[in-house]
C-alpha cells in the first residue's frame, strides 16, 4: 500500500495498493489521472529530498528497495511524497470540462 501525499496540499493525499513489481511510470500515471495534465512530476520516498527521488521510471517498486508483505499478513505502508507543476493552457476549450 502506498500512502501518496502531495507536498504542500494534504486535501489531495490518497493511498493507492499495488504490487512491489509495479513500475514507477504506473504510479505516475494513476497520479496524473488525479490531477490532470500536470509538468514536473517528482516523487520522493519516506521525505521530500533530492536523494530520495525515484527518478527512473522502468524500475519496479521492489527495486527502489520498497518491499511488500503477503495478502494474510498486515499491510505494508511506504509514505511517498510528490509534487509538480500543473500544465498551463490558454485555449479556452482545453480548459472547458466535460459535461454528461
Amino acid at each position: 500500500m502506498w500512502r501518496l501525499q502531495l507536498l504542500n496540499w494534504s486535501y489531495l493525499n490518497f493511498r493507492l495498493k499495488t504490487k512491489t513489481t509495479t513500475r514507477l511510470f504506473s504510479i505516475k500515471n494513476e497520479i496524473a489521472k488525479r490531477h490532470g495534465p500536470i509538468t514536473n512530476l517528482k516523487i520522493c520516498k519516506d521525505h521530500f529530498a533530492e536523494g530520495n527521488e525515484l527518478t527512473d521510471d522502468m524500475l519496479t517498486l521492489h527495486d527502489y528497495g520498497i518491499d511488500g508483505g503477503l495478502t494474510h499478513e498486515k499491510e505494508v505502508v511506504c509514505l511517498i511524497y510528490y509534487d509538480f507543476k500543473p500544465t498551463q493552457h490558454d485555449n479556452p476549450l482545453l480548459l472547458a470540462t466535460e459535461q454528461y
